[in-house]
């Protein structure tokens, strides 16, 4: 019902350039917290749940806090906006930096919004994304049973709506 009406102005701003931007904005800083995600090695990996040590340690990482603060800007710029699918569209952007800086823990809170956004406003697709999200950061904090259960439900969500864009992070 609200995705008809997103090529339609609101609050004087051309709705299709709002996430689009706000995703720009959010990814400014993160390819240095992805590629500090992808290099370190198994072996490095502090496999512990020590959820205050392990964000000190991610925060002295190069690019992790700028990264941080660019996905918060950006989800702020939604919320100025009171623009619910840009809100919707930069949460996961937030959620998966935290997971990338092994922030779990401030991962959590943030899908489960996502989550009742986009039940709240019809974004099904973003639903499936939190939901996804959400198993990462569960099974990151040692919950793998309720990681498992949004994973499949993920692949459920993700399969109804015919995308196939997020099947490969699943």
């Amino acid at each position: 019902r609200y995705a008809r009406s997103l090529r339609r102005p609101h609050n004087g701003v051309d709705d299709a350039r709002v996430p689009r931007a706000a995703a720009e904005v959010a990814l400014e800083g993160t390819p240095d917290l992805f590629l500090a995600r992808r290099c370190r090695s198994l072996e490095q990996r502090d496999c512990g749940h020590d959820e205050p040590g392990r964000a000190e340690a991610a925060l002295n990482r190069p690019g992790v806090e700028e990264g941080l603060l660019h996905s918060r800007e950006a989800l702020a710029y939604a919320e100025q906006l009171r623009h619910p699918h840009s809100i919707c569209y930069v949460l996961p952007f937030l959620a998966g930096a935290y997971l990338i800086a092994d922030m779990p823990a401030a991962a959590l809170p943030v899908t489960e919004r996502t989550i009742t956004l986009s039940v709240e406003y019809g974004f099904p697709q973003w639903r499936a994304g939190a939901l996804m999200l959400r198993a990462w950061a569960r099974v990151e904090l040692g919950d793998a049973d309720g990681g498992l259960t949004d994973c499949r439900a993920a692949i459920d969500a993700l399969e109804a709506t015919g995308t196939r864009i997020w099947m490969q992070f699943t």
